[in-house]
Protein backbone atom coordinates (compact mmCIF):
# COMPACT_ATOMS: atom_id res chain seq x y z
CA UNK A 1 0.00 0.00 0.00
CA UNK A 2 2.65 2.37 0.97
CA UNK A 3 4.40 1.61 -2.39
CA UNK A 4 0.84 2.41 -4.16
CA UNK A 5 0.66 5.98 -2.26
CA UNK A 6 4.32 6.64 -3.18
CA UNK A 7 4.16 6.21 -6.71
CA UNK A 8 0.95 8.19 -6.81
CA UNK A 9 2.60 11.03 -5.49
CA UNK A 10 5.65 10.88 -7.80
CA UNK A 11 2.58 11.02 -10.96
CA UNK A 12 1.74 13.95 -9.16
CA UNK A 13 4.33 15.47 -8.76
CA UNK A 14 5.60 14.54 -12.36
CA UNK A 15 2.50 16.11 -13.91
CA UNK A 16 2.77 19.22 -11.66
CA UNK A 17 6.54 19.66 -13.25
CA UNK A 18 5.27 18.97 -16.57
CA UNK A 19 2.70 21.42 -16.40
CA UNK A 20 4.95 23.93 -14.74
CA UNK A 21 7.32 23.75 -17.83
CA UNK A 22 3.81 23.49 -20.10
CA UNK A 23 2.94 27.45 -18.54
CA UNK A 24 6.59 28.33 -18.90
CA UNK A 25 7.12 27.23 -22.22
CA UNK A 26 4.05 28.95 -23.55
CA UNK A 27 4.85 32.52 -21.89
CA UNK A 28 8.33 32.49 -23.28
CA UNK A 29 7.05 31.53 -26.78
CA UNK A 30 4.58 34.80 -26.61
CA UNK A 31 7.05 36.94 -24.71
CA UNK A 32 9.67 36.19 -27.50
CA UNK A 33 6.85 36.71 -30.12
CA UNK A 34 6.25 40.09 -29.14
CA UNK A 35 9.87 41.09 -28.88
CA UNK A 36 10.45 39.65 -32.46
CA UNK A 37 7.42 41.22 -34.06
CA UNK A 38 8.18 44.96 -32.02
CA UNK A 39 11.91 45.07 -32.40
CA UNK A 40 12.42 45.12 -28.78
CA UNK A 41 15.37 43.57 -28.79
CA UNK A 42 16.53 44.57 -25.12
CA UNK A 43 13.41 42.59 -23.75
CA UNK A 44 14.71 39.69 -26.08
CA UNK A 45 17.93 40.00 -24.41
CA UNK A 46 16.65 40.32 -21.28
CA UNK A 47 14.63 36.31 -21.63
CA UNK A 48 17.46 34.63 -23.52
CA UNK A 49 20.86 35.73 -21.44
CA UNK A 50 19.26 34.05 -18.90
CA UNK A 51 17.81 30.97 -20.49
CA UNK A 52 21.29 30.71 -22.35
CA UNK A 53 22.56 30.91 -19.65
CA UNK A 54 21.02 28.37 -17.25
CA UNK A 55 21.51 25.84 -20.68
CA UNK A 56 24.93 26.50 -20.75
CA UNK A 57 25.55 25.34 -17.17
CA UNK A 58 22.88 22.89 -17.26
CA UNK A 59 22.56 21.58 -20.84
CA UNK A 60 26.08 22.46 -22.51
CA UNK A 61 24.91 19.80 -25.67
CA UNK A 62 22.10 21.82 -26.50
CA UNK A 63 23.83 25.52 -25.52
CA UNK A 64 26.40 26.00 -26.99
CA UNK A 65 27.47 22.84 -28.31
CA UNK A 66 24.40 21.89 -29.73
CA UNK A 67 23.50 25.46 -31.42
CA UNK A 68 27.05 24.86 -32.52
CA UNK A 69 26.54 21.56 -34.65
CA UNK A 70 22.84 22.59 -35.96
CA UNK A 71 24.86 26.21 -37.36
CA UNK A 72 27.52 24.03 -39.37
CA UNK A 73 25.90 23.55 -42.56
CA UNK A 74 25.24 27.54 -42.41
CA UNK A 75 28.39 28.42 -41.60
CA UNK A 76 29.09 30.24 -44.99
CA UNK A 77 26.37 32.86 -44.78
CA UNK A 78 27.01 33.78 -40.79
CA UNK A 79 30.04 35.75 -41.27
CA UNK A 80 30.10 38.54 -39.26
CA UNK A 81 33.42 40.05 -40.13
CA UNK A 82 36.16 39.23 -42.87
CA UNK A 83 36.84 35.44 -42.51
CA UNK A 84 34.62 35.11 -39.12
CA UNK A 85 31.84 32.87 -38.74
CA UNK A 86 28.89 33.76 -35.76
CA UNK A 87 30.30 29.73 -35.48
CA UNK A 88 33.53 30.42 -34.74
CA UNK A 89 32.19 32.29 -31.73
CA UNK A 90 29.83 29.31 -30.45
CA UNK A 91 32.87 27.15 -30.98
CA UNK A 92 34.74 29.69 -28.84
CA UNK A 93 32.23 30.11 -26.31
CA UNK A 94 32.14 25.90 -26.48
CA UNK A 95 35.73 25.33 -24.68
CA UNK A 96 35.48 27.94 -21.64
CA UNK A 97 31.75 25.99 -21.26
CA UNK A 98 32.66 22.27 -21.35
CA UNK A 99 36.16 22.92 -19.47
CA UNK A 100 34.66 24.99 -16.19
CA UNK A 101 31.90 22.33 -15.74
CA UNK A 102 33.77 19.18 -16.38
CA UNK A 103 36.44 20.32 -14.02
CA UNK A 104 34.03 21.32 -11.35
CA UNK A 105 31.92 18.19 -11.85
CA UNK A 106 34.97 16.10 -12.44
CA UNK A 107 33.65 14.80 -16.42
CA UNK A 108 37.21 15.63 -17.62
CA UNK A 109 38.95 12.30 -18.76
CA UNK A 110 42.60 12.28 -20.71
CA UNK A 111 42.57 12.43 -24.56
CA UNK A 112 41.98 9.60 -25.93
CA UNK A 113 45.11 7.47 -27.81
CA UNK A 114 43.71 8.23 -30.91
CA UNK A 115 43.67 12.17 -30.83
CA UNK A 116 47.46 11.92 -30.18
CA UNK A 117 47.64 11.80 -33.92
CA UNK A 118 45.87 14.21 -34.86
CA UNK A 119 47.27 16.72 -32.18
CA UNK A 120 51.08 15.60 -33.78
CA UNK A 121 49.66 16.00 -37.03
CA UNK A 122 48.71 19.78 -35.97
CA UNK A 123 52.04 20.14 -34.78
CA UNK A 124 53.52 19.32 -37.23
CA UNK A 125 51.56 21.48 -39.84
CA UNK A 126 52.84 24.43 -37.80
CA UNK A 127 56.40 23.44 -37.63
CA UNK A 128 55.97 23.08 -41.30
CA UNK A 129 56.59 27.60 -41.26
CA UNK A 130 60.40 26.66 -40.97
CA UNK A 131 60.75 24.99 -44.61
CA UNK A 132 57.64 26.03 -46.04
CA UNK A 133 58.01 27.86 -49.76
CA UNK A 134 55.76 30.63 -48.45
CA UNK A 135 55.81 30.90 -44.64
CA UNK A 136 52.64 33.53 -44.61
CA UNK A 137 50.67 30.68 -45.28
CA UNK A 138 51.41 28.64 -43.05
CA UNK A 139 50.92 31.29 -40.25
CA UNK A 140 47.67 32.16 -41.54
CA UNK A 141 46.43 28.58 -40.95
CA UNK A 142 47.86 29.28 -37.44
CA UNK A 143 44.48 30.70 -35.91
CA UNK A 144 41.94 27.85 -37.33
CA UNK A 145 44.07 25.15 -36.70
CA UNK A 146 44.69 26.01 -32.68
CA UNK A 147 40.84 26.75 -32.52
CA UNK A 148 40.03 23.92 -34.12
CA UNK A 149 42.41 21.62 -32.16
CA UNK A 150 41.21 22.90 -28.71
CA UNK A 151 37.52 22.47 -29.30
CA UNK A 152 38.23 19.27 -30.81
CA UNK A 153 40.55 18.15 -28.00
CA UNK A 154 37.66 19.51 -25.19
CA UNK A 155 35.19 17.72 -26.28
CA UNK A 156 36.56 14.17 -27.04
CA UNK A 157 37.87 14.77 -23.33
CA UNK A 158 33.96 15.19 -22.38
CA UNK A 159 32.50 12.15 -19.79
CA UNK A 160 28.98 12.38 -21.68
CA UNK A 161 25.71 10.37 -21.24
CA UNK A 162 24.54 8.46 -24.02
CA UNK A 163 21.33 11.02 -23.86
CA UNK A 164 23.74 13.82 -24.32
CA UNK A 165 25.13 11.99 -27.52
CA UNK A 166 21.94 11.81 -28.63
CA UNK A 167 21.32 15.39 -28.67
CA UNK A 168 24.38 16.26 -30.08
CA UNK A 169 22.65 13.68 -33.09
CA UNK A 170 19.26 15.62 -33.30
CA UNK A 171 20.93 18.66 -33.26
CA UNK A 172 23.01 17.49 -36.36
CA UNK A 173 20.20 16.04 -38.15
CA UNK A 174 17.39 19.09 -37.58
CA UNK A 175 20.37 21.28 -38.87
CA UNK A 176 21.13 19.42 -41.92
CA UNK A 177 17.64 19.30 -42.77
CA UNK A 178 16.78 22.91 -42.24
CA UNK A 179 19.82 24.15 -44.39
CA UNK A 180 18.90 21.38 -46.76
CA UNK A 181 15.45 22.93 -47.33
CA UNK A 182 17.26 26.21 -47.95
CA UNK A 183 19.36 24.78 -50.63
CA UNK A 184 16.61 23.58 -52.46
CA UNK A 185 14.82 26.77 -51.80
CA UNK A 186 17.45 28.18 -53.38
CA UNK A 187 17.76 25.19 -56.49
CA UNK A 188 14.14 26.04 -57.51
CA UNK A 189 14.10 30.03 -57.16
CA UNK A 190 17.61 29.99 -59.16
CA UNK A 191 20.04 31.11 -57.05
CA UNK A 192 22.74 29.46 -58.05
CA UNK A 193 26.78 30.05 -57.31
CA UNK A 194 28.88 31.00 -60.16
CA UNK A 195 29.05 27.98 -61.80
CA UNK A 196 25.24 27.43 -61.92
CA UNK A 197 25.21 25.35 -58.70
CA UNK A 198 22.63 25.48 -55.80
CA UNK A 199 24.28 26.07 -52.44
CA UNK A 200 23.80 27.55 -49.12
CA UNK A 201 23.82 31.17 -49.93
CA UNK A 202 21.30 33.72 -48.32
CA UNK A 203 21.69 37.61 -49.75
CA UNK A 204 25.02 38.21 -51.13
CA UNK A 205 26.41 35.29 -49.21
CA UNK A 206 27.03 32.11 -50.72
CA UNK A 207 29.43 28.98 -50.01
CA UNK A 208 31.09 26.02 -51.88
CA UNK A 209 28.76 23.68 -53.00
CA UNK A 210 30.92 20.84 -52.21
CA UNK A 211 31.67 21.92 -48.76
CA UNK A 212 28.02 22.14 -48.06
CA UNK A 213 26.97 18.50 -49.20
CA UNK A 214 30.13 16.72 -47.34
CA UNK A 215 28.26 18.86 -44.15
CA UNK A 216 25.84 16.95 -45.07
CA UNK A 217 26.98 13.74 -45.22
CA UNK A 218 26.92 12.93 -41.43
CA UNK A 219 22.80 14.06 -41.07
CA UNK A 220 21.98 11.22 -43.66
CA UNK A 221 23.80 8.65 -41.93
CA UNK A 222 22.22 9.74 -38.64
CA UNK A 223 18.27 9.76 -40.41
CA UNK A 224 18.79 6.30 -41.93
CA UNK A 225 19.60 5.11 -38.24
CA UNK A 226 16.82 7.46 -37.22
CA UNK A 227 14.40 5.24 -39.68
CA UNK A 228 15.71 1.80 -38.90
CA UNK A 229 15.34 2.01 -35.05
CA UNK A 230 11.57 3.23 -35.95
CA UNK A 231 9.08 0.40 -34.81
CA UNK A 232 5.82 2.52 -36.30
CA UNK A 233 5.52 2.67 -39.98
CA UNK A 234 4.27 6.02 -39.36
CA UNK A 235 7.44 7.34 -38.26
CA UNK A 236 9.58 5.43 -40.51
CA UNK A 237 8.13 7.38 -43.55
CA UNK A 238 8.74 10.43 -41.77
CA UNK A 239 12.33 9.75 -40.92
CA UNK A 240 12.52 8.72 -44.74
CA UNK A 241 10.49 12.10 -46.20
CA UNK A 242 13.28 13.80 -44.11
CA UNK A 243 16.40 11.73 -45.32
CA UNK A 244 14.37 12.63 -49.34
CA UNK A 245 15.10 16.25 -47.95
CA UNK A 246 18.78 16.18 -47.13
CA UNK A 247 19.69 14.03 -49.76
CA UNK A 248 17.68 16.01 -52.29
CA UNK A 249 19.80 18.52 -50.58
CA UNK A 250 23.14 16.93 -51.59
CA UNK A 251 22.02 16.93 -55.32
CA UNK A 252 20.94 19.59 -56.30
CA UNK A 253 24.73 21.14 -54.88
CA UNK A 254 25.78 18.66 -57.69
CA UNK A 255 28.59 17.61 -55.76
CA UNK A 256 29.68 14.50 -57.21
CA UNK A 257 31.83 13.68 -54.55
CA UNK A 258 28.31 14.24 -51.92
CA UNK A 259 26.59 11.75 -54.34
CA UNK A 260 29.12 9.11 -53.61
CA UNK A 261 28.97 9.60 -49.78
CA UNK A 262 25.38 9.22 -50.18
CA UNK A 263 25.70 5.57 -51.70
CA UNK A 264 28.52 4.41 -49.63
CA UNK A 265 26.26 4.86 -46.50
CA UNK A 266 23.53 3.46 -48.07
CA UNK A 267 26.50 -0.06 -48.86
CA UNK A 268 28.05 0.25 -45.64
CA UNK A 269 24.08 0.55 -43.70
CA UNK A 270 23.12 -2.95 -45.36
CA UNK A 271 26.48 -4.72 -44.85
CA UNK A 272 26.67 -3.49 -40.70
CA UNK A 273 23.23 -4.33 -40.07
CA UNK A 274 21.68 -6.38 -42.26
CA UNK A 275 19.63 -8.05 -39.42
CA UNK A 276 18.17 -5.00 -39.22
CA UNK A 277 17.36 -4.05 -43.55
CA UNK A 278 13.65 -5.30 -43.90
CA UNK A 279 12.02 -5.19 -47.29
CA UNK A 280 10.07 -1.93 -46.52
CA UNK A 281 13.62 -0.21 -45.56
CA UNK A 282 15.01 -1.37 -48.95
CA UNK A 283 12.12 0.02 -51.25
CA UNK A 284 12.05 3.28 -49.01
CA UNK A 285 15.67 3.72 -49.91
CA UNK A 286 15.45 2.32 -53.11
CA UNK A 287 12.80 5.10 -53.83
CA UNK A 288 14.49 7.71 -52.44
CA UNK A 289 17.62 7.16 -54.49
CA UNK A 290 15.79 7.12 -57.81
CA UNK A 291 13.22 9.90 -57.31
CA UNK A 292 16.71 11.71 -56.29
CA UNK A 293 18.70 10.46 -59.15
CA UNK A 294 15.91 12.09 -61.95
CA UNK A 295 17.44 15.46 -60.41
CA UNK A 296 18.48 17.39 -64.16
CA UNK A 297 21.43 18.96 -62.05
CA UNK A 298 22.33 15.18 -60.95
CA UNK A 299 22.37 13.87 -64.83
CA UNK A 300 24.37 17.32 -65.95
CA UNK A 301 27.48 16.69 -63.55
CA UNK A 302 28.24 13.23 -63.85
CA UNK A 303 27.74 13.78 -68.02
CA UNK A 304 30.32 16.70 -67.55
CA UNK A 305 32.83 14.94 -65.83
CA UNK A 306 34.89 13.25 -68.39
CA UNK A 307 34.81 16.03 -70.62
CA UNK A 308 36.14 18.45 -67.97
CA UNK A 309 38.59 16.11 -66.52
CA UNK A 310 36.21 15.81 -62.75
CA UNK A 311 36.27 20.29 -63.51
CA UNK A 312 40.12 20.35 -63.34
CA UNK A 313 40.60 17.92 -60.69
CA UNK A 314 42.69 15.26 -62.96
CA UNK A 315 45.09 17.84 -63.72
CA UNK A 316 45.48 19.24 -60.40
CA UNK A 317 45.91 16.10 -59.17
CA UNK A 318 48.26 15.14 -61.81
CA UNK A 319 50.36 18.11 -60.98
CA UNK A 320 50.35 17.04 -57.19
CA UNK A 321 51.39 13.78 -58.14
CA UNK A 322 54.45 15.33 -60.13
CA UNK A 323 55.58 17.62 -57.40
CA UNK A 324 55.93 14.79 -54.84
CA UNK A 325 59.32 13.78 -56.05
CA UNK A 326 60.62 17.15 -54.60
CA UNK A 327 57.86 17.39 -51.71
CA UNK A 328 57.61 13.96 -50.15
CA UNK A 329 59.76 14.24 -47.48
CA UNK A 330 58.81 16.94 -45.37
CA UNK A 331 56.38 19.03 -47.67
CA UNK A 332 56.32 22.22 -49.07
CA UNK A 333 54.41 23.79 -46.13
CA UNK A 334 51.16 23.98 -44.91
CA UNK A 335 48.63 25.80 -47.20
CA UNK A 336 51.73 26.10 -50.16
CA UNK A 337 49.61 23.85 -52.82
CA UNK A 338 49.14 26.79 -54.44
CA UNK A 339 52.85 27.81 -55.06
CA UNK A 340 53.12 23.62 -55.77
CA UNK A 341 50.78 24.26 -58.44
CA UNK A 342 52.46 27.07 -60.12
CA UNK A 343 55.37 25.12 -60.83
CA UNK A 344 54.66 21.66 -61.73
CA UNK A 345 51.07 22.48 -63.10
CA UNK A 346 49.41 23.88 -66.25
CA UNK A 347 46.87 26.43 -66.17
CA UNK A 348 43.44 25.56 -67.71
CA UNK A 349 39.90 27.01 -67.58
CA UNK A 350 38.92 24.93 -65.27
CA UNK A 351 42.43 24.83 -62.97
CA UNK A 352 42.78 28.62 -63.59
CA UNK A 353 39.52 28.94 -61.01
CA UNK A 354 40.09 26.23 -58.25
CA UNK A 355 43.99 25.49 -58.65
CA UNK A 356 44.27 27.13 -54.97
CA UNK A 357 43.12 23.87 -53.61
CA UNK A 358 43.57 20.44 -54.35
CA UNK A 359 40.59 19.03 -53.98
CA UNK A 360 41.66 15.82 -52.15
CA UNK A 361 42.71 15.48 -48.79
CA UNK A 362 45.32 12.81 -48.93
CA UNK A 363 47.09 14.42 -51.57
CA UNK A 364 46.98 17.99 -49.81
CA UNK A 365 48.90 16.24 -46.76
CA UNK A 366 51.44 14.36 -49.08
CA UNK A 367 52.21 17.37 -50.94
CA UNK A 368 52.22 20.15 -48.31
CA UNK A 369 53.17 17.72 -45.05
CA UNK A 370 55.26 15.14 -47.08
CA UNK A 371 55.19 11.34 -46.26
CA UNK A 372 55.30 11.97 -42.32
CA UNK A 373 52.69 14.30 -42.37
CA UNK A 374 50.27 11.49 -44.67
CA UNK A 375 51.25 9.05 -42.51
CA UNK A 376 50.04 10.42 -39.35
CA UNK A 377 46.64 11.63 -41.11
CA UNK A 378 46.38 7.41 -42.00
CA UNK A 379 47.54 6.86 -38.04
CA UNK A 380 44.33 9.40 -37.18
CA UNK A 381 42.03 8.11 -38.98
CA UNK A 382 42.51 4.24 -38.45
CA UNK A 383 42.84 5.05 -34.64
CA UNK A 384 39.51 6.55 -34.73
CA UNK A 385 37.88 3.74 -36.88
CA UNK A 386 39.21 1.12 -34.60
CA UNK A 387 37.45 3.36 -31.23
CA UNK A 388 33.82 2.54 -33.75
CA UNK A 389 34.23 -0.83 -33.82
CA UNK A 390 31.90 -2.65 -30.99
CA UNK A 391 33.57 -4.06 -28.06
CA UNK A 392 30.62 -7.04 -28.08
CA UNK A 393 29.83 -9.47 -30.62
CA UNK A 394 26.70 -7.07 -32.11
CA UNK A 395 26.62 -3.95 -34.06
CA UNK A 396 24.19 -1.34 -32.29
CA UNK A 397 22.77 1.42 -34.32
CA UNK A 398 25.24 4.41 -33.05
CA UNK A 399 28.22 2.06 -34.70
CA UNK A 400 26.36 1.46 -37.71
CA UNK A 401 26.02 5.39 -38.11
CA UNK A 402 29.23 6.17 -37.46
CA UNK A 403 31.08 3.56 -39.25
CA UNK A 404 28.76 4.80 -42.38
CA UNK A 405 29.75 8.05 -42.25
CA UNK A 406 33.20 7.29 -41.45
CA UNK A 407 33.35 5.53 -45.13
CA UNK A 408 31.48 8.26 -46.59
CA UNK A 409 33.64 11.18 -45.36
CA UNK A 410 36.27 9.67 -46.55
CA UNK A 411 35.22 9.12 -49.75
CA UNK A 412 34.42 12.19 -50.61
CA UNK A 413 37.46 13.55 -49.12
CA UNK A 414 38.93 11.95 -52.58
CA UNK A 415 37.31 15.14 -54.03
CA UNK A 416 37.47 17.96 -51.70
CA UNK A 417 39.94 19.42 -49.06
CA UNK A 418 38.09 18.89 -45.54
CA UNK A 419 41.30 19.30 -43.09
CA UNK A 420 39.59 22.87 -42.03
CA UNK A 421 35.71 22.27 -42.06
CA UNK A 422 34.65 22.71 -38.92
CA UNK A 423 31.98 19.65 -40.13
CA UNK A 424 35.13 17.37 -40.50
CA UNK A 425 36.36 17.72 -37.41
CA UNK A 426 33.00 17.53 -35.42
CA UNK A 427 32.94 13.66 -36.93
CA UNK A 428 35.66 12.81 -35.31
CA UNK A 429 34.55 13.95 -31.90
CA UNK A 430 31.56 12.04 -32.27
CA UNK A 431 33.68 9.23 -32.63
CA UNK A 432 35.31 9.65 -29.47
CA UNK A 433 32.48 10.81 -27.55
CA UNK A 434 30.85 7.89 -28.61
CA UNK A 435 33.48 6.00 -27.12
CA UNK A 436 33.53 7.44 -24.37
CA UNK A 437 29.85 6.26 -23.78
CA UNK A 438 31.38 3.12 -25.01
CA UNK A 439 33.95 2.55 -21.94
CA UNK A 440 31.17 3.22 -19.71
CA UNK A 441 29.33 0.38 -21.46
CA UNK A 442 32.27 -1.77 -20.96
CA UNK A 443 32.68 -1.09 -17.20
CA UNK A 444 28.81 -1.98 -16.29
CA UNK A 445 29.43 -4.99 -18.21
CA UNK A 446 32.27 -5.84 -16.38
CA UNK A 447 30.67 -5.05 -13.26
CA UNK A 448 27.95 -7.29 -14.14
CA UNK A 449 29.98 -10.55 -15.34
CA UNK A 450 32.37 -10.61 -11.63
Amino acid sequence: MKSIAANKRVTRENFLKFNIWVILGIFVVLFLGYAIAYENWFYLGALLVPLLLYLSIEKPFIFPFGLYVFLLPFDSILSVADSTTFTKFIGALTIPVLLLKSLHEKKLRLPNKASIYWVFLMIYAMLSIFWAINPDNVLSRYATVTGLLILYLIVSSYKIHESEFNTCKWCILLGGLMAAILAIYNYETGVFDKAGRATMAYGERSGDPNYFAFCLLLPVSICIEKILNQKKKVLKFMFSAVLSTIILGIIVTGSRGGMLGVCVIFITYILCMKQRITLLAILIIMGIIITSFFSIIFIERWGQAIETGGSGRVDIWIAGFSSLKNFCVVGAGLGNFPNVFADFGHFTPFTRVVFKDPHNIYLEIFVELGIVGFSLLILAMRRHYQVIKSRFDYHDSNQAMLKAAFWALLTSSFFVGTLFLKSFWLFWMMILMYGNIMDKEVYKHNRGSE
